[in-house]
């Protein structure tokens, strides 16, 4: 019986071992590949960036052409090993395609690109007026100090209202007009960066339908003008979405600096 049990037991390892050699195999290319975000995060290591600077400068190359160098791929396995031990190999294996790579060219340079969507020219003012009107509207309840006593309601839901209508006006403007000033430059691309969401015309839509339904519904708070700035921005957010869903949108891409922490080095003559 022994016998038996062992001679069964064996058949089964070895059905069980044909039935696993005949599953397909995991490609290795798929459990090799690089995480997007372990690229970046070496990239953005201060060390590394540091380093990029002083290689380029030495060379006398920019920073996007720097990422080819042999000595700048050797401190970047460096930095990976410390920081990401598991992915030396992924790095190794795939630093020369990523060094080929535009984006991650332009990305090691000190740029990042955003892609923006906004409305065909002739459509454009309208819904850059709809975040005009909003401010407009919250500037007449802040403009009333005695506002916040008496009804605070409306004016904190102003104080709201004229934010939210900034961002509409930054999202709206051309993006060459923005760039004319540094600090509204900044605060474009943080938005940007932090709320890449609204970069999409018909999310940016629903967004408007909500600003207006925030002034038609606290109309009794505010003055006479809040229901029409109300329905106007509705109006503005189907039409917005309308223009994304039959493919009339305009993409605008925005290239903003990265190392704002790490200024460039002067050279002293």
């Amino acid at each position: 019986r022994r016998r038996q049990r062992a001679h069964a037991h064996l058949r089964r390892r070895a059905r069980g071992r044909a039935v696993m050699a005949s599953l397909p195999r995991r490609s290795t290319s798929a459990t090799n590949a690089l995480p997007p975000q372990v690229f970046r995060d070496l990239l953005d290591d201060p060390a590394v960036v540091s380093f990029l600077q002083d290689r380029s400068e030495q060379a006398g190359m920019h920073m996007s052409e720097a990422l080819a160098d042999p000595d700048v791929q050797t401190r970047l396995v460096a930095s990976c090993q410390q920081r990401f031990p598991a992915y030396v190999g992924q790095v190794k294996q795939h630093l020369a395609t990523l060094a080929a790579d535009p984006d991650w060219r332009m990305y090691t340079g000190g740029l990042r690109a955003f892609g923006l969507e906004q409305a065909p020219a002739p459509l454009a003012p309208v819904v850059l007026i709809g975040g005009v009107a909003s401010c407009a509207c919250a500037c007449g309840d802040l403009a009333m100090p005695t506002q916040a006593l008496a009804d605070s309601i409306g004016f904190v839901l102003a104080g709201y209202q004229m934010l939210f209508g900034v961002i509409v006006v930054l999202l709206e403007a051309k993006v060459s007009l923005v760039q004319l000033s540094r600090l509204v430059d900044a605060c474009h691309t943080w938005l940007l960066e932090t709320a890449g969401f609204l970069s999409n015309l018909a999310l940016r839509g629903l967004f408007y339908i909500f600003l207006g339904n925030l002034w038609m519904c606290f109309a009794k708070y505010s003055h006479f003008a809040a229901w029409p700035c109300g329905v106007f921005l509705n109006i503005v957010g189907v039409l917005c979405i309308f223009i994304r869903l039959l493919g009339f949108e305009v993409r605008v891409d925005k290239v903003a600096a990265r190392y704002q922490a790490v200024p460039m080095r002067e050279t002293v003559t």
